[in-house]
């Protein structure tokens, strides 16, 4: 699996799967790529810039607003980089000038000469790639914003923080055309399943950590059958922590259990008038 590869020691396998994975318009693919990207090592060492412009439109494209710092962050970094690259362009072009209209240049400004020339596509290549990634940038974060404050607005109309737990899980349901558990009380930990019959755990809380994602995970080992290869499930809540992320990369990768976080703002929520 190349989620795995991104783990490997082997810099050259990681990269490989790093590169694999970035194109593929699957948001726990990317987000998984985005974690273990070396931003200053990718970017400073020339390799990384052409995953990083492959991965951010997908961002922009499938992301539901959660993600938006995480651009923003991404966004200053880049800028720094490109904003040092202009300026050593602007360092490398002095000095050929300097030199050229020098009719006698001393060894020094030979030798400055000769590294400004040996780094002048260099620094052109991070210019380039840099600026384009900063353009993908602003875009997905202008997407990302949308979204972000449409799906606020909607989650302020249906007072979904303000519903009774029974309501909310109703509300989930019904935005994922889903059936309720009949087991309502003692459900040990499913709400509700999806018309193919994948469980679903549903919380009125923010910041769902690793901890219920590894509770969720023995319940469905319990739903399904030993025989069952595709075991899978999903959480819906407002927000959730890194560390419930990490945990579904590693549950999929080491346990074949097929688990999706969705937050209420990415569902479209019906409000009741």
């Amino acid at each position: 699996m190349l989620i795995r590869n991104l783990g490997n020691p082997n810099e050259n396998e990681k990269r490989m799967a790093m590169g694999e994975l970035g194109k593929r318009e699957d948001l726990v693919a990317v987000n998984a790529v985005i974690e273990a990207l070396d931003l200053e090592n990718g970017i400073v060492n020339n390799w990384g810039w052409d995953i990083y412009i492959n991965i951010i439109p997908t961002v922009g494209k499938l992301g539901s607003g959660n993600e938006l710092n995480q651009m923003i962050i991404m966004r200053e970094s880049i800028k720094i980089t490109h904003e040092l690259a202009e300026s050593n362009l602007d360092t490398i072009s002095d000095t050929i000038d300097g030199y050229n209209n020098n009719p006698d240049p001393a060894p020094e400004a030979t030798e400055a000469y000769n590294y400004a020339i040996n780094n002048l596509d260099f620094s052109k290549n991070i210019s380039q790639k840099s600026q384009t990634a900063l353009d993908a940038l602003d875009d997905a974060i202008k997407k990302l914003k949308m979204k972000k404050f449409e799906k606020m607005a909607d989650r302020i109309e249906a007072n979904l923080d303000g519903m009774s737990w029974q309501e909310f899980e109703d509300t989930i349901l019904d935005a994922l055309e889903g059936e309720r558990n009949a087991a309502r009380v003692g459900d040990k930990g499913i709400d509700g399943f999806t018309k193919d019959g994948t469980p679903i755990q549903i919380k009125q809380s923010q910041n769902i950590g690793r901890n219920v994602v590894d509770n969720f995970e023995t319940a469905i080992r319990r739903y399904f059958s030993n025989d069952e290869k595709n075991k899978r499930g999903m959480i819906v809540a407002f927000s959730f922590t890194n560390g419930a992320y990490d945990e579904i990369i590693r549950a999929k990768d080491e346990d074949n259990l097929d688990i999706q976080l969705i937050t209420a703002d990415e569902l479209d929520i019906k409000v009741k008038k």
